[in-house]
């Protein structure tokens, strides 16, 4: 029983001791989390996705951005409807990303998740409006690139490469603030 009293005791003493000391690491973390501040929100409008021979294939986006953890995270969540062969709505994308940066390496951390059950840990930039954000998938390298327009606008398109160099578009889509 004493050393639980200790344990405890000790642990409090701590706690307390740490939440009372600055943390430069949080204000930088925020600060670099403000950059993206023009994408919470949420935001609707029309994506075309191009996965092979044939047309592009149209949908309904909704993209719900929100800040989490008094400016530490963003969390992204993405839903794309089209019509079927039958004419009935049907979710074709559903994807849910973390946000974060890491004052570790000074970088962008990019955690995300899609109703196929693939998950990817995206690398991420930002630079002023535009942020770019990739990841590799066996020889196939993808990245996408997130542009505010002069109307405000969400722009996104998706690019594909095999070497690194030569990139072929396959996805766009521009959305509107919906709140």
């Amino acid at each position: 029983m004493k050393r639980l009293i200790a344990f405890a005791a000790t642990a409090f003493v701590i706690t307390t001791a740490s939440a009372q000391m600055p943390d430069f690491k949080r204000d930088e973390q925020i600060a670099e989390m403000k950059k993206l501040a023009w994408m919470v929100g949420e935001w609707r409008g029309t994506g075309s996705m191009q996965m092979g021979p044939g047309p592009a294939h149209v949908s309904q986006v909704h993209e719900r951005i929100e800040s989490k953890l008094d400016g530490l995270a963003i969390m992204v969540e993405g839903i794309g409807m089209a019509k079927d062969a039958s004419g009935k709505d049907t979710k074709v994308h559903h994807a849910l990303a973390t946000i974060s940066w890491s004052p570790e390496c000074k970088c962008y951390r990019f955690p995300a998740h899609t109703m196929l059950g693939s998950f990817v840990n995206a690398e991420m930039r930002v630079a002023g409006d535009t942020v770019v954000w990739g990841f590799k998938t066996g020889p196939m390298e993808v990245r996408y690139t997130i542009r505010q327009t002069e109307k405000g606008q969400w722009h996104e398109v998706g690019d594909r490469s095999a070497d690194g160099k030569t990139w072929q578009r396959f996805f766009e889509m521009t959305l509107d603030r919906a709140k």
